[in-house]
């Protein structure tokens, strides 16, 4: 799902959604806040533009209600912007991100509504979007009781939605009275409900959440209700039922939605919150990211979070750390042997325990692909990953990072949209990746790959094939798929120093793949001596823990 739409032609006020113009520089941080704006429930849409020619020519062009300018650290290009603002006589607010706040002050002065706002300020930009949408609302009439009531086609009442600011103010009494039978539930519904179908929605959630105390509107397709959940076990069948009952709703609609889904996360108060409404809300929207991107479709955190590491409780474990963005990882060089300039690096991931340090793949894949939270893992680390990349690619460092996928993100359709938002909202390229397959998952979903493959190919990421072994098998893929990598399996180069024979078939399986022009990878390198024979026939890359173990740092010190 994109983060932050780009649209030319905005929505109509009307919809609800706010049409933003912005100008940004390379290392800009208004993307990410518009992004975490937009994940947190604001409607946004949001026209980027990098060049003065193209903001010039938008200015003229675009209902924008919000212009904002964010030109990087040192506000190199901030004078040329507001030239052509001020060219362009636009009469839309303007939000200036800088962390230079006296300069941008006077570099916006005359401006008539001209904001400056620190780089890091995501809660003044929320408030400026928040009046926009007061102002441009129009009151809806009143009714007897003095509450505000809507008119629905055909005569059926709209349900009336809260908004941010009323469900904060209804969470905070609930966590000064420490109460334990609270719970909130985040909902997002795509594609977004009508104003018809809102009706049956909001009726789902009355019926299945037990006539929730409030449910409040962050958008088009998220909701937040706050309701009682007597007994805690019960939270993953509610959010079972409901999910189930809310994609019965959208496929009954005429005509149907292509691919309707609906995430549901759900969260009690926790002791940690304090008197911060903000931060229940947020892990209860965050738990809701977390569910989009499982199989099932929902994700329901306890009141206490787990900690211990027993088979029973992986799966509580590992759905707080992506919740809480705590999954750690580590990157392990695959060493050039011919002279490439660039740095590789295999991406990995652990799992952190307070009672069995950092937990190793093989430890939690197996529980993680048993509940359905497996593909939600990869859309962490491709995001995270991406980010650290763009970090590093800033101070011209040439990395280049290999990401493992695994079989349940072969098969998932919305891994190409989560990798091409990540690449623009981190301005990042896509030829700086290589994504790893292994050939059995390959077999298991061969359509999908075919498209996956076409997808990446079209954003320039590359490709490699793991445990190749030089069999029939691995060579029918090569001829199928475009590969830009294979990485031998360690049972192909094991012991060549010592068996003549094996030594053989590795010097014909790396020669075959440079025909093919296919990069080959040796992995496990345990020695020094394997690696002098890994290099006399032909591998162009090595890995293994003889080169470095993994690590958070992004660096290689050559052994010996």
């Amino acid at each position: 799902m994109a983060e932050l739409p780009e649209s030319s032609t905005p929505p109509p006020s009307d919809a609800g959604v706010i049409p933003v113009l912005c100008f940004t520089g390379a290392h800009a941080r208004l993307p990410h806040l518009l992004a975490a704006l937009r994940r947190a429930g604001q409607p946004l849409a949001v026209r980027r533009c990098t060049t003065l020619v193209d903001f010039a020519r938008e200015l003229t062009r675009h209902q924008a209600e919000l212009v904002a300018v964010d030109c990087g650290p040192g506000n190199l290009r901030l004078a040329d912007a507001m030239a052509v603002f001020r060219r362009a006589a636009c009469e839309a607010p303007l939000v200036v991100i800088s962390d230079q706040t006296p300069e941008a002050g006077t570099a916006i002065a005359g401006v008539a509504r001209g904001l400056v706002l620190a780089p890091d300020d995501l809660t003044g930009l929320a408030g400026v979007l928040r009046n926009l949408r007061a102002a441009s609302s129009a009151p809806a009439p009143e009714d007897p009781a003095g509450g505000m009531t809507q008119t629905a086609p055909q005569g059926d009442a709209l349900p009336s939605f809260a908004d941010e600011r009323d469900l904060l103010g209804a969470l905070r009494p609930v966590l000064s009275a420490g109460t334990t039978r609270a719970a909130l539930a985040a909902v997002r519904v795509t594609p977004g409900p009508d104003a018809a179908k809102e009706v049956g929605l909001r009726r789902v959630l009355d019926d299945a959440l037990g006539s929730p105390a409030m449910v409040a509107r962050f958008g088009v397709g998220t909701y937040a209700a706050l309701f009682e959940l007597g007994d805690p076990t019960a939270g993953v069948a509610l959010a079972h039922g409901a999910r189930q009952r809310l994609l019965d709703l959208l496929r009954a609609a005429t005509p149907a939605p292509d691919h309707p889904n609906v995430a549901i996360g759900i969260s009690p108060p926790r002791a940690a919150d304090g008197d911060r409404p903000e931060a229940w809300l947020a892990r209860c929207l965050e738990a809701c990211e977390v569910a989009a991107r499982t199989e099932h479709g929902y994700a329901v955190l306890n009141r206490t979070p787990v900690t211990a590491p027993s088979a029973r409780d992986l799966p509580s474990l590992l759905q707080e750390a992506l919740v809480g963005n705590a999954l750690v990882l580590q990157f392990q060089p695959i060493v050039s042997l011919r002279g490439d300039a660039r740095q590789h690096y295999e991406t990995l991931v652990r799992l952190p325990s307070t009672t069995a340090g950092e937990l190793l793949p093989a430890d939690f894949f197996g529980p993680a692909k048993a509940s359905g939270l497996i593909s939600a893992v990869d859309h962490w680390v491709i995001r995270q990953a991406i980010r650290r990349l763009a970090r590093e690619r800033a101070t011209n460092r040439r990395i280049h990072l290999f990401i493992p996928l695994s079989a349940e993100s072969l098969a998932d359709p919305r891994l190409l949209m989560t990798i091409c938002d990540e690449l623009r909202e981190s301005q990042a390229e896509g030829d700086w990746l290589t994504f790893q397959l292994r050939p059995e998952d390959i077999a298991a979903h061969r359509g999908r790959t075919r498209q996956l493959a076409d997808g990446l190919g079209q954003i320039r990421c590359q490709l490699a094939l793991e445990r190749y072994d030089g069999e029939s098998g691995c060579r029918d893929l090569l001829q199928a798929f475009r590969f830009d990598f294979a990485k031998l399996t360690p049972t192909l180069t094991r012991d060549i120093d010592r068996d003549p024979l094996r030594l053989e078939r590795a010097r014909s399986a790396v020669a075959d793949l440079a025909r093919r022009g296919v990069k080959s990878v040796a992995t496990g390198v345990e020695d020094s001596q394997a690696l002098a024979y890994l290099w006399t026939i032909g591998i162009e890359y090595a890995q293994g823990f003889y080169l470095q173990e993994p690590s958070g740092t992004i660096a290689y010190e050559a052994a010996g």
